[in-house]
């Protein structure tokens, strides 16, 4: 965990974090067949059988991570242009793509939060975080005050107060997550608490170059237009 970081301009914060890595359905991925690489996926195989957040209006998970490996030289355009016809985009949240994948409608869900998979594992979903070789994603989810908000004042004590401690613990158990904040405990459920043996952090320069990455219109180069 990392303490609280803002943007150059002080105005957004990154106020929880979460790991970002493929989940599989274990009950048609078996141990020895699950991938370990990304481009693992590559393989024939698969096709048909991921499915994947639309990355091309940004902002979702899989966006994150194509856009934090890309700008850390992980995975590059050519890989997930070659990925593309292998996997189903899908249009809805990342908790109801969990749940297609639990269902057995796909084998493997292509990059979506720890957090967001961790509340189907609870209720006995068979499913699994996987540990990538070319590394895990960790990125932190954002809080601001919103520009011409009606309590600016009254907004901003209550984000000071989700940063502290106090506030960092409340949301980390209500969510059963982690907390961006050193020395707050993880409330990750066991199944979902995810150690990899790397990770690649969005940092904000990462998550500057995804927004360029976006307006030159490359994730629809790649992916197809909407």
């Amino acid at each position: 965990m990392i303490d609280p970081v803002y943007s150059p301009a002080g105005d957004v914060l990154f106020s929880s974090a979460a790991m970002v890595t493929p989940a599989i359905n274990t009950r048609f991925v078996k141990p020895g067949e699950e991938p370990k690489s990304y481009k693992d996926f590559l393989d024939p195989k698969w096709k048909g059988n991921l499915l994947g957040l639309d990355p091309r209006g940004g902002g979702g998970a899989l966006f994150n991570a194509i856009s934090t490996m890309k700008f850390f030289k992980v995975l590059d355009d050519d890989y997930w242009r070659r990925l593309a016809p292998n996997f189903t985009m899908f249009g809805g949240s990342q908790q109801e793509q969990y749940r297609m994948v639990g269902r057995g409608e796909y084998q493997v869900a292509l990059p979506g939060s720890h957090s967001a998979v961790a509340p189907l594992i609870a209720e006995g979903a068979p499913l699994k975080l996987l540990d990538m070789e070319e590394g895990v994603v960790a990125q932190g989810e954002s809080t601001m005050v919103i520009k011409g908000a009606p309590h600016p004042n009254a907004a901003r004590l209550f984000v000071d107060w989700v940063m502290s401690a106090e506030g960092q613990e409340t949301y980390a158990r209500a969510a059963s997550t982690d907390s961006i904040r050193k020395g707050v405990p993880s409330y990750m459920i066991p199944a979902a608490n995810l150690k990899p043996k790397k990770i690649i952090n969005r940092t904000w320069e990462a998550a500057e170059a995804g927004n360029e990455y976006l307006k030159s219109g490359v994730m629809e180069q790649i992916f197809g237009r909407k």
